[in-house]
């Protein structure tokens, strides 16, 4: 290669012998600057192949040459080189690289979907598990997960050592951490159950709903009542009325109503007293619907007095009155019907505004006066027992339900009496003569 050639392929431009005797007559052509060449005779570099177009020197001027006598650059497509490969073995280097960078975007690719299609948990919430295996030791819970978690297998015991759960069983479980990379959470049942009883109260707190309890002990100012969290019931909602010993309770089961609740502070108040209020309103409703004169109706004698008894009827009481509880004479209720007694009675009055109701006992009987004018005739002598001794005469028994006044001027024919007890006695038996 001639120096000229170096010189043109060093980018330098090279005058000629004739063009340096005369400096005057033809200037020197300055070298275009690289930076200044056009962007496509420059290197490109596409996908780690490049490309290079050659580039011809600067012409050679002379004081005789003109631009349009400057030699044509020669054509020559552009030399393809391909990196790291030779000719022979082609792109083939090239298509593996970008195989594995595939398999690698796919792997990405599958994992964004299963971190997508597992659930993301969030601590301190309750959610539902699938128990997929028990050991004397864990109880696997599946909840879509990576991994099954595990829980202590005590957390799922009773009171007396009882499994609660088996194979197959759906179990709500309480979150207490969640990884999202791993896929792993921290799950716990015996919060859960506590979660779930807290909102199990309050749930019946705000709509109303009766929950059940055993009574543990005798505290100051009423009892302490179980309810799976520990509550208070005071004396006066023990009962309708002030129970005479509040000891009684201590073991029993009863139902209640929370009537308080302060989370918080773990202060829950029950009431027995508001179960029982609304189950004697709800009797009362039913009640009234069938509360009409002639009526019968089944009670429970509640209570009894000198001048009657006092029924029960399941929401409302009613008066059982002395004279009208039997055909006979009869001097105290205690003599018919007993406390606690069940009795059927029939309604012969009620006051739906005052809520009296007048009941009879006597009434379901069959009247023994219906029969007298076929039994007892004018002139006929009978035996009979003194019931009663008054001013004016003496009462005498015939029949149950069927007495005659003896008055006092038919007492005697000889003397005049001052009082019938001068002759007669109660319990006396005496025959007698019917006057009308």
């Amino acid at each position: 290669m001639s120096s000229q050639e170096n010189h043109l392929n060093s980018g330098e431009a090279v005058i000629s012998p004739e063009g340096q005797s005369g400096v005057d007559t033809a200037p020197q052509q300055d070298v275009a600057d690289p930076n200044e060449i056009p962007l496509h005779t420059q290197s490109e570099e596409v996908s780690g192949v490049s490309f290079q177009n050659d580039v011809e020197p600067a012409a050679l001027a002379s004081p005789g040459t003109s631009a349009e006598n400057l030699p044509e650059p020669a054509e020559s497509a552009p030399a393809a080189v391909v990196e790291g490969t030779t000719e022979a073995e082609g792109p083939s280097g090239s298509a593996e690289a970008f195989e594995d960078e595939s398999l690698g975007m796919a792997d990405v690719e599958s994992l964004m979907e299963s971190m997508e299609s597992a659930p993301a948990l969030t601590p301190g919430e309750i959610v539902q598990g699938y128990v997929v295996k028990v050991t004397d030791e864990d109880v696997m819970v599946d909840l879509g997960l990576k991994s099954e978690a595990v829980i202590p297998r005590i957390e799922f015991l009773t009171a007396d050592g009882e499994l609660t759960v088996k194979t197959g069983d759906t179990v709500g479980v309480f979150v207490e951490k969640f990884d999202e990379l791993t896929g792993t959470a921290v799950v716990s049942r015996r919060k859960a159950q506590h979660e779930e009883l807290w909102e199990g109260i309050e749930r019946a707190f705000y709509e109303e709903k009766p929950v059940r309890g055993r009574v543990v002990q005798r505290v100051k100012g009423g009892l302490e009542v179980n309810i799976g969290v520990h509550a208070f019931m005071p004396a006066s909602q023990a009962d309708l009325k002030p129970h005479p010993n509040l000891d009684e309770w201590i073991g029993q089961e009863i139902e209640c109503k929370v009537i308080k609740l302060n989370r918080k502070r773990d202060n829950v108040v029950v009431s027995r007293r508001k179960i029982l209020e609304e189950e004697i309103a709800q009797k009362k409703a039913a009640l009234l619907e069938q509360l009409v004169e002639g009526a019968v109706l089944t009670g429970r004698v509640k209570n009894l007095t000198d001048y009657g008894a006092f029924v029960d009827l399941g929401g409302m009481d009613g008066l059982l009155h002395l004279t009208d509880l039997s055909w006979t004479r009869v001097t105290h209720p205690s003599e018919v019907v007993q406390p606690g007694q069940e009795v059927q009675v029939k309604v012969l009055k009620f006051d739906k505004e005052k809520e009296r109701i007048s009941l009879g006992l006597k009434q379901l009987a069959p009247d023994p006066w219906e029969q007298v004018a076929s039994q007892f005739h004018v002139g006929d002598r009978v035996k009979g027992k003194v019931v009663s001794v008054t001013d004016y005469g003496a009462f005498v028994e015939l029949q149950p339900g069927i007495e005659g006044l003896i008055h006092i001027s038919e007492m005697t024919w000889t003397r005049r009496l001052k009082h019938p007890s001068k002759i007669l006695k109660p319990g006396e038996l005496v025959e007698v003569a019917i006057l009308g």
